[in-house]
């Protein structure tokens, strides 16, 4: 048997490119989503229409990561835990539009590391994709206008931050946050002093409230 095909692949100017598959019922959005991945030096490996398909593509061709059209059905949601499953170290990555609030706390909640808009730029997914493969995710916090009750602010919560949230809901001291993340303690009022600028707000239990109204944390 043959081996299978490793998450990043050399192109021909020896240069490491990512591997990635799309799942996706309709086909512009496919179409559109490989065109822009080509030009932004990205593999696609493969295009699955179906979320069986997306499983057996995740399992065999081995990507780093799978890019989903969130607004394909809930059916293409609900398979993120099989997903998973099937290629552990796979990272997610969910498409929605402007008003897919519900889905994307859905998502998020389901293991997605980031969710996009369908008006992110190439650099925005290719961005992704990149911190994706480096264990980290993007927050546009700005589809969650419909939870928060308001404009939403044009900047991101990164996966890190996210972590940090939920140990401030869990009640944990900035020590016991920074041993819980394996930080120092000025790294965790690092992250404090950037969470309450980005939501701003002044103090912990605002930062929660507002974490839970807006999907951040569960």
């Amino acid at each position: 048997m043959g081996s299978l095909a490793p998450a990043r692949r050399q192109d021909p100017k020896g240069e490491s490119s990512v591997r990635v598959v799309i799942g996706g019922r309709y086909p512009i959005f496919n179409i559109g989503l490989e065109q822009v991945l080509g030009q932004g030096g990205i593999t696609v490996a493969a295009v699955a229409t179906t979320p069986g398909d997306l499983v057996r593509f995740a399992k065999v061709k081995r990507p780093a990561v799978a890019i989903i059209d969130a607004h394909s059905g809930g059916d293409w949601i609900e398979i993120l835990t099989r997903l998973k499953a099937a290629h552990p170290r796979l990272a997610v990555i969910a498409v929605t539009g402007n008003d897919g609030a519900v889905l994307y706390s859905q998502a998020l909640r389901l293991g997605c590391s980031s969710v996009l808009s369908i008006r992110a730029t190439r650099d925005d997914f290719v961005r992704a994709v990149q911190s994706a493969v480096r264990g980290y995710g993007l927050v546009e916090t700005s589809l969650l206008a419909g939870l928060a009750g308001q404009a939403g602010a044009r900047w991101q919560i990164t996966v890190l931050e996210r972590d940090v949230l939920r140990c401030l809901a869990d009640g944990l001291s900035n020590r016991k946050i920074a041993s819980r993340l394996k930080y120092s303690v000025g790294t965790v009022k690092n992250y404090l002093h950037i969470i309450f600028e980005k939501l701003e707000v002044s103090h912990r239990t605002q930062a929660v409230v507002k974490a839970f109204r807006m999907g951040i944390i569960d």
